[in-house]
């Protein structure tokens, strides 16, 4: 059958259907079903019980940067994406942490640790975090966005810099008249 083929000692069976996902299955060999090149039987086991799994996917996190503005919240989104998609979803345990941004002066509003829920079968997630314009002239200011933990996936890149682009007009310095 073309559904069997043989390459060195391993034996593949190719279903007619694709196999679902987390499902006990058992295959079954009849005797005299596998013959080697001389024409005699296969002894060894008959049958073989076995259960599907998927590929654990590796979820990662992608550095962003926003315009402050003047004033107002604003979301900074941060693009998390897994390597596969499977049919469970996947918790993220998430915090911040800052840089030269900083949540004491109300730059951006971190948070400790938060879960995040990608859905199952969801490739990409948009990961918001709240950035707070201002009026003061300052330099670009940054803060990380970590993955703590993945419960369904592993950790690839884990750490996102976030970015807080200032959009202010420098300050005016008085003339020497």
């Amino acid at each position: 059958s073309t559904r069997v083929t043989v390459s060195g000692s391993t034996l593949t069976v190719n279903p007619f259907s694709d196999l679902a996902y987390s499902t006990g299955y058992r295959l079954e060999i009849s005797p005299g079903a596998i013959k080697d090149l001389s024409g005699n039987s296969y002894e060894g086991t008959t049958a073989y019980n076995f259960t599907t799994t998927w590929k654990k996917p590796t979820v990662s996190i992608e550095d962003s940067n926003f315009v402050e503005g003047d004033f107002g919240v604003k979301s900074v989104l941060f693009k998390v994406s897994l390597s596969n998609t499977i049919p469970e979803d996947i918790k993220l345990t998430v915090r911040t942490w800052a840089g030269t941004a900083s949540t004491v002066t109300k730059d951006y509003n971190g948070f400790g640790e938060r879960i995040f829920i990608i859905p199952a079968g969801q490739a990409n997630f948009n990961l918001a975090v709240e950035i707070n314009g201002d009026k003061i002239f300052e330099p670009n200011e940054g803060f990380a966005v970590e993955i703590l933990k993945a419960d369904g996936a592993l950790l690839g890149d884990s750490v996102a810099r976030g970015w807080i682009i200032d959009d202010d007009e420098p300050y005016s310095l008085p003339l020497d008249t």
